[in-house]
């Protein structure tokens, strides 16, 4: 029982973490998830390599098999990651450990979307597939302009 609280610990707090990779080169990315997998034998981690995506894959007690999937644009800057769970409750805890992080000011638009403050430029996705338990983080390419016209569009409903 400690081994599975012990290991909780620290792999729901790298999912908190996606948001800040985003930005980050692909050769800082690389050193931290080596650095993360490391100090954690225990979940089991793997990092492999495939195009522009770096991928880890862990083991967590609690949910089974969880992929961290990194994507890079062509100057190898970190632009998505995507959590992919296998069921909606893994999910959701990893969900829920990135909206903790209260200095990106997560705000929800609707049912499967969440935006940062404006200066972080940064958007939270779920699919609308129920099969699929995954959420993505990413950097968004909008103005004030249209920051305000979600925080708008959505704050009626």
């Amino acid at each position: 029982m400690f081994r599975y609280l012990l290991i909780l610990v620290v792999i729901i707090p790298l999912a908190g973490s996606c948001q800040e990779s985003i930005g980050k080169s692909k050769d800082i990315v690389k050193a931290e998830l080596e650095t993360w997998k490391k100090a954690n034998a225990g979940s089991y981690p793997t990092v492999t390599e495939i195009g522009s995506n770096t991928t880890l894959s862990i083991k967590d007690p609690g949910y089974g098999q969880v992929k961290f999937i990194y994507t890079f644009d062509k100057s190898k800057t970190c632009i998505r990651v995507k959590t992919v769970a296998l069921t909606d409750s893994a999910r959701n805890n990893y969900l829920n450990n990135m909206l903790e992080k209260k200095e990106y000011e997560w705000v929800k638009l609707n049912g499967n979307q969440y935006i940062s403050k404006f200066s972080d430029k940064l958007m939270i996705e779920l699919p609308g597939d129920p099969k699929n338990h995954s959420v993505t983080v990413y950097r968004a390419e909008w103005n004030q302009e249209i920051y305000n016209m979600l925080l708008n569009k959505y704050s009626i409903f």
